[in-house]
């Protein structure tokens, strides 16, 4: 029962955070990424694919992208947004941001979030797993991020 009350608060908060998106923004939030805390693999969920993906769960009672988005969900949360700049930002940098707004009675726009406040996260690997369905079957596939990403970090060969 906890975990669904989990679930469906942090889905108020992303729906929330999603109808507040303004228009006069220039990035659009794209996608959603979940880590995995066991793995940490990172897995990124196309925000179109995903909303077409919770009406038919909603219509059939089934859907596999969203399965698999509610099943990771579920365990891990959310991990970040991308935009459509290539930018990612950190899921509790929104938050935090999502809850300031509210607190002072201020509007809150994601993709001018993303696009003008938030920092770029510099701990995204280089590469996660877009997740994608076709015919009832989840395809995971390698998206390089063009991050150097956090196990990549600059190297020392030597000190002098």
């Amino acid at each position: 029962m906890k975990k669904r009350v989990k679930v469906l608060a942090t889905l108020a908060i992303a729906g929330c955070v999603a109808l507040g998106m303004g228009a006069k923004a220039n990035a659009k939030t794209d996608a959603y990424l979940i880590k995995d805390k066991s793995t940490g693999t990172v897995y990124e969920f196309d925000r179109q694919a995903l909303v077409k993906s919770f009406m038919n769960y909603n219509i059939n009672g089934s859907d596999a992208l969203y399965d698999d988005y509610k099943r990771l969900f579920s365990k891990n949360g959310l991990y970040a947004f991308h935009d459509d700049t290539k930018k990612y930002v950190d899921y509790e940098e929104v938050k935090k941001a999502f809850m300031d707004a509210n607190i002072n009675n201020k509007a809150f726009s994601l993709d001018d979030f993303t696009e003008n406040k938030g920092a770029t996260m510099t701990t995204v690997p280089k590469i996660v797993k877009d997740v994608t369905a076709s015919n009832g079957k989840i395809t995971y596939s390698d998206k390089d991020t063009g991050s150097q990403g956090a196990e990549d970090a600059l190297e020392i060969t030597s000190i002098e």
